[in-house]
């Protein structure tokens, strides 16, 4: 498997574990700065685990023939005047479909992030409009009728639309994301969807790390003493308003109703925090299956019972223009004059010489594992004159 497809395979996998565990386990708890550290120390660790590289065999031991053993395989094709003309492959058949799964990832990756991009272009637009610097943070004043948000050190909103205790309800809000950075989150966020746009778990991831990020916020308003339900009848009209960029930490970013029942949810008592340790052995399990790997040890045996051996036949003629299996086949049930041969075959069942009615007496076609044809003019040193200048079909049955 290409390496780039199994690594982006084996983050999507931490990835849709750490979603489903925060699903199951977490997304009900009012830990919201444990899991905001969660989120973004699962991203990271889902593109870390899988380039931990150890050792870990699973030996597999098998039983195989002595004399099965001792056989070198031959393979080759016959020459096209043989088997008749080879039809040319198709262009898109030339190469593994992970090529083409590779080829689809990187593009789509590419329109995201020039999506990315153009979002981010429009914050760098609107700073041209009235800017008002307080301290460590900016006002800008925007016209449009939006939502207001947040990104980076920048609150943006439009004060024509909110009341004077709205407007510092407001303010306060955006001065929690900047505070405690919120826009690391989103960017980081942001840039896992871009890589892994083709995971519907990344998506679901972003918007979970921006669900979080306005629980944190809530959580802070009304321990700031604003009041809950005017707070939250407030967040109800500035639902309605326009979202100007899905880059920016918005006054209200997503579902409404889950914000206010967290908002009225009893606070989860400290004990249910030990959920976490059981990340421990799942991450475990993750890394011991990518670090898995299957090492075969061959033991010979001379127990021929239920053992794989191999017919060889050598044979000439000028009409041979059927496909391989299908002659293999005709010579072993409708007999040797069926395909065209103009001499006797030279026929040897794991070595030993046997006639075509003998062939057709003990040999089952339905018991084919493998057909391979080479050349007879490169098996002369092994199988003598008899072999010079005929084609072979080598056939691997199970008896």
């Amino acid at each position: 498997m290409n390496i780039l497809l199994a690594y982006l395979l084996k983050i999507a996998i931490v990835q849709c574990l750490l979603t489903a565990f925060y699903q199951l386990l977490l997304s009900r708890d009012t830990f919201y700065r444990m899991i905001r550290y969660y989120f973004t120390g699962g991203i990271a660790l889902s593109y870390i685990l899988p380039i931990i590289n150890f050792k870990f065999n699973i030996i597999q031991y098998i039983l195989i023939d002595l004399q099965v053993a001792q056989l070198s395989i031959m393979y080759n094709f016959l020459p096209s005047s043989t088997i008749g003309e080879i039809a040319p492959a198709v262009w898109w058949k030339q190469y593994p479909l992970s090529e083409y799964f590779i080829a689809i990832a990187l593009a789509g990756i590419l329109v995201m992030f020039l999506q990315f991009a153009r979002q981010y272009l429009s914050l760098q637009r609107l700073r041209v409009n009235q800017n008002h610097k307080y301290g460590s943070y900016s006002i800008v004043n925007i016209n449009s009728p939006i939502k207001p948000f947040s990104f980076g050190n920048r609150i943006y909103i439009n004060p024509g639309l909110h009341n004077a205790y709205e407007y510092n309800e407001i303010i306060q809000h955006e001065l929690v994301h900047i505070r405690q950075q919120h826009s690391i989150d989103v960017i980081i966020s942001t840039i896992n969807k871009c890589l892994l746009w083709w995971n519907p778990v990344s998506w679901m991831l972003n918007k979970a790390i921006r669900n979080n990020l306005e629980y944190i916020v809530d959580d802070e308003m009304l321990k700031y003493g604003f009041n809950r339900k005017h707070y939250q009848y407030h967040l109800l009209y500035i639902y309605k308003l326009d979202s100007s960029n899905s880059n920016a930490n918005h006054f209200n970013l997503s579902n409404l109703k889950k914000r206010i029942k967290m908002m009225n949810k009893e606070k989860t008592k400290s004990i249910y925090k030990t959920k976490y340790l059981l990340l421990i052995p799942v991450l475990t399990i993750v890394l011991l299956f990518f670090n898995l790997k299957k090492m075969y040890v061959y033991n010979l045996t001379t127990d021929t019972t239920h053992v794989t051996r191999r017919a060889e036949i050598f044979f000439s003629g000028p009409n041979l223009n059927l496909p391989i299996d299908t002659t293999c086949r005709f010579i072993g049930i409708k007999g040797i004059n069926s395909v065209g041969l103009d001499k006797q075959p030279l026929i040897l069942i794991d070595r030993k010489e046997i006639s075509p009615v003998e062939l057709r007496t003990d040999f089952n076609p339905a018991k084919i594992k493998s057909i391979n044809m080479v050349k007879g003019e490169n098996t002369i040193e092994k199988y003598g004159d008899k072999a010079k200048n005929m084609p072979a079909i080598f056939v691997m049955i199970e008896l």
